[in-house]
């Protein structure tokens, strides 16, 4: 499971600094730095990501995109 990069740009371009931005959702900062910054990947409907994108206006699903799938090996 992977960040939407529009989410990713939406925190980072919000008016408010990202600390303020947690407070307001009632996250822990540090968290939602590590995601957006992409420190440590989100899990399966991260509850973090979920309360700062329903903020935002994301629906959950427009928060995350999927992993690619591994290549199958050639040979």
């Amino acid at each position: 499971m992977r960040l939407n990069l529009r989410f990713i740009a939406a925190v980072k371009f919000h008016p408010q600094p990202m600390p303020m931005l947690a407070e307001l959702c009632d996250v822990d900062s540090s968290d939602l730095s590590e995601l957006v910054n992409l420190k440590r990947m989100p899990k399966e409907n991260d509850p973090t990501v979920l309360k700062v994108g329903e903020m935002l206006g994301f629906k959950p699903e427009d928060c995350f995109i999927a992993d690619l799938p591994e290549p199958e090996d050639a040979t």
